[in-house]
């Protein structure tokens, strides 16, 4: 494999890490929202924290730091 492929690979696994660690995170929060109302009470609050990050692609692959 050439370097340029290996470098490709790279960025595409962060990318994914960090997209599916983005995706797991509001998942947990649902849960714990569903288990508990008064915890669903910080649900809006959670969600808007998970999604103050942007999903990650090819071309938006900076400060992916999983």
């Amino acid at each position: 494999i050439k370097n340029d492929c290996v470098v490709i690979l790279f960025v595409f696994l962060k990318i994914n890490k960090y997209n599916t660690f983005k995706t797991h995170r509001q998942e947990y929060y649902n849960k714990l929202a569903a288990r508990s109302s008064k915890l669903a009470t910080f649900l809006n609050g959670w969600t808007n924290r998970v999604n103050k990050f942007e999903n990650k692609t090819g071309l938006n692959d900076k400060n992916v730091n999983c």
